[in-house]
């Protein structure tokens, strides 16, 4: 959950609750697309808002399948800008 305060969010972790300090990774968005095999315009979105650590920890999969933790992972402007 996004807590509008002062002139910056802060965000709450769906998993421990606790506040998301801005650093590394964090804070984390999750999208949430209900009806995701339908139509564009029949589905409904929700973001979510975690530590990367806690999802890492709950997540089913090995906390290593998250390749994004990887620090060679290109940031979305590194792949934009590759031809």
């Amino acid at each position: 959950m996004a807590i509008e305060q002062s002139d910056s969010p802060t965000y709450q972790c769906l998993f421990c609750g606790d506040a998301i300090t801005s650093g590394g990774l964090d804070p984390c968005a999750l999208q949430l697309i209900a009806k995701f095999d339908h139509p564009r315009s029949e589905q409904k979105e929700q973001a979510f808002y975690c530590h990367i650590a806690c999802l890492q920890s709950r997540a089913s999969e090995q906390p290593d399948c998250f390749y994004i933790t990887d620090p060679d992972f290109p940031t979305v402007g590194e792949t934009e800008s590759q031809p």
